[in-house]
């Protein structure tokens, strides 16, 4: 009678899943059951255990592993198992285990089907990143989905699209997500990713975004562009929209193609489109329209006088 033997995975990770982490070890334990026919198998075994990153077919990862004369009791094994850092990095694995009793001289047998790893590879991948001055990226199907930065005066988190970015040396910015490979999927577009350029900065999702100044938010759309040092200036949404460089607290609703120019301080544009606010046009606002335009004889720039509003006649 032909002797089939099928391991049954119980427990798969760490053990306890927080020692790789702090001790930065590539090691994880491995436990399983192992039946005999219909029984559970007793006395020691030979196992060999190869990574592969399909169910089915592909070629190995790295080398094997091999573990001899391991006790088994009432079907029950636990192994430590180590293929190394650069073998998890985020991608799907499998576990390709052979088995035989051991000193029988009997040829292994390949146990089907491959079991897959699923706890171990992110805890290996974060041991072997976490570690001082090292940021930390999360993977899904091999490709970043998430870094953090570390740094002195705080972490950056960056979300989305592998291409999504903090300009070196900024810290406390945040990437929530969005930025793409493609804008248009029909064409040859290029890459759209969202940037934060400046402390503080926050891009809330969309593509091709930018924030530029200190504590500045583009809170999505596309191809939005707060300019640097614009401090504490907003744009909410849409497309095309632009604070231009050095224009503090101002903020674009949405709409598109709507700009503000430099040095127009505390200045709002809600919504439309083709919309301007010409520079040094301080405390102006307009309430959305087309094509309406702000200049400095429109504006008033003393603190707490009012200032004119343009709506939907052209100035």
């Amino acid at each position: 009678m032909k002797t089939i033997f099928f391991a049954l995975p119980l427990v798969l990770g760490l053990t306890p899943l927080v020692l790789p982490v702090f001790a930065q070890t590539t090691q994880f334990t491995y436990q399983g059951r192992l039946v005999e026919g219909t029984d559970a198998a007793n006395g020691l075994f030979d196992l060999g255990f190869t990574l592969r990153s399909a169910p089915t077919g592909d070629s190995p990862i790295g080398p094997a592993v091999f573990t001899n004369q391991v006790p088994i009791s009432n079907g029950l094994f636990l192994v430590t198992l180590d293929f190394g850092s650069a073998a998890f990095d985020g991608s799907r694995r499998w576990l390709e285990i052979t088995v035989h009793p051991s000193g029988s001289g009997a040829p292994p047998v390949r146990l089907s089907p491959r079991q897959e790893l699923t706890a171990t590879p992110c805890a290996i991948n974060a041991a072997n990143l976490m570690s001082p001055g090292n940021q930390l990226d999360i993977k899904a199907n091999g490709r970043r989905v998430l870094r953090l930065e570390p740094g002195t005066n705080g972490p950056n988190i960056i979300g989305g699209f592998a291409q999504n970015s903090v300009l070196f040396g900024v810290y406390g910015a945040t990437i929530a997500g969005g930025g793409t490979v493609f804008y248009h999927e029909d064409d040859d577009s290029e890459p759209a990713p969202n940037m934060v350029r400046a402390n503080f900065g926050t891009v809330g999702g969309g593509a091709g975004n930018t924030a530029g100044g200190f504590a500045s938010v583009v809170a999505g759309g596309t191809f939005n562009v707060v300019g640097n040092d614009s401090s504490y200036s907003l744009i909410a949404g849409g497309t095309g929209n632009s604070i231009q460089q050095v224009t503090y607290a101002s903020s674009i609703g949405g709409g598109f193609d709507n700009v503000i120019e430099p040095f127009c301080h505390a200045v709002n544009v809600a919504g439309g489109a083709l919309n301007h606010i010409e520079t040094t046009a301080q405390l102006s606002a307009i309430s959305g329209g087309v094509g309406i335009g702000s200049r400095p004889e429109h504006s008033m720039p003393r603190l707490g006088v009012a200032c004119k509003t343009l709506s939907a006649a052209r100035a």
